[in-house]
């Protein structure tokens, strides 16, 4: 998975992350009650910089999430 390889090659320069598990193409509101099958991908958050990373999208610019 992408997440994984990202954190590892991360880990390796010394930048904490942790995966986050997002609701790619769903609309702005979230369920009252959380549910896992409302999330379908996994983007990685680099806490230093608070930026979240998505390593599969091939078109979204930096600082964009698909």
């Amino acid at each position: 998975d992408h997440v994984v390889i990202l954190e590892a090659l991360l880990a390796a320069k010394g930048i904490a992350s942790s995966p986050v598990l997002i609701g790619a193409g769903g609309g702005p509101t979230l369920p009252k009650i959380p549910v896992l099958g409302r999330f379908n991908h996994a983007i990685t958050y680099v806490p230093e910089f608070d930026l979240y990373l998505d390593s599969t999208s091939a078109w979204a610019r930096f600082g964009q999430l698909p």
